[in-house]
């Protein structure tokens, strides 16, 4: 994807960007091309403070992406 600078796997089997933009249209067409490719997944974009705390890898892998709104509740399939 066009906006994604790094992406992770997460312990919960999300998926954690780091975006290359950090606007809002950015991340909205990113989120929409993530949806549409994986209706079924989550998408968490890191905060540069997220980033800035979390320095190795390892770290970055614990995080949960409960946070965030899974593409099928954005989506209205659930």
């Amino acid at each position: 994807m066009a906006n994604v600078k790094d992406a992770y796997m997460l312990k919960d089997g999300g998926i954690a960007v780091t975006p290359k933009q950090d606007s809002i249209s950015a991340t909205a067409a990113t989120l929409s091309r993530f949806c549409d490719n994986y209706p079924r997944s989550t998408l968490r974009f890191l905060t540069r403070r997220e980033i800035r705390q979390t320095a190795a890898l390892s770290a970055i892998v614990r995080i949960s992406s409960q946070s965030s709104t899974s593409c099928q509740k954005i989506k209205g399939i659930l």
